[in-house]
């Protein structure tokens, strides 16, 4: 990732309380902005080492819905993702924003948001080196990063170590699934990820987290698959002005 010196500027808002923002100079002397993801884990040697390795995977993931990795860093004992700069609003604190003015998420801005997590999704799971391999976590909203030009971008993405197929394989460096968002069948392979994106639409266009995953896999995708049909059958609603005034 090379040597660089990273100035925090502050929490990022927008995105969540764990995010800054700030500016990161280069080891050849150019200056970027930068977005920092603060992870929940503490910035010992071991845990380090462990995250620069999974950073050099991450950074071969170069997609326009991606939110791209610049460097790792740490910050008040904790370890931190160093991003791109992107001067954004969360699909979260957007929901929130609507919510407060009871507006919903029109049907087809849901999906133009849930695609492009869908095509970051299958690219990043093209994507490995050996038992090392790119995954996410969940695809809920507050990962889903929306600019004023209305480009969407996936955070959040970490890596699972161990032989392709295994159910729930370990992630050393990485953030909890959220609630809802986690295939029954378990795994981290496309079947896992599509099952996301249906949790994600349902999130959207309800307002409200996706159910947790049953007993049953079969019928767990068809609550899924049938609240995104009920939803995007709903009357199509315009951009309201909530949403322009919360980007």
């Amino acid at each position: 990732m090379g040597k660089s010196t990273l100035k925090l500027l502050g929490i990022y808002g927008p995105w969540s309380v764990s995010a800054r923002h700030g500016r990161l100079q280069r080891a050849n002397g150019s200056e970027v902005p930068v977005l920092v993801h603060v992870l929940d884990e503490p910035a010992d040697t071991e845990r380090f080492n462990l995250l620069r390795e999974d950073a050099r995977l991450l950074g071969r993931l170069q997609h326009e819905n991606v939110l791209r990795i610049e460097n790792i860093s740490t910050t008040g004992g904790k370890l931190a993702m160093v991003l791109e700069g992107f001067d954004c609003v969360s699909a979260a604190r957007l929901m929130d924003h609507l919510n407060h003015e009871m507006q919903i998420w029109p049907a087809r801005a849901a999906l133009e948001v849930a695609a492009a997590a869908g095509l970051a999704l299958e690219e990043a799971l093209r994507i490995s080196d050996g038992n090392r391999r790119i995954c996410h976590p969940g695809t809920a909203p507050g990962w889903l990063l929306i600019d004023a030009a209305g480009r969407v971008k996936l955070a959040g993405l970490a890596v699972a170590h161990g032989p392709p197929g295994t159910p729930h394989a370990a992630q050393p460096i990485a953030q909890a699934a959220p609630t809802g968002y986690r295939a029954p069948e378990g795994g981290m392979e496309l079947p896992a990820a599509t099952y996301m994106i249906g949790a994600l639409l349902v999130e959207l266009l309800s307002g409200d987290p996706p159910p947790e995953a049953a007993a049953d896999p079969a019928a767990q995708e068809g609550v899924i698959r049938r609240s995104v049909l009920r939803l995007l059958g709903r009357a199509a609603d315009p951009v309201g002005e909530a949403a322009i005034a919360a980007i």
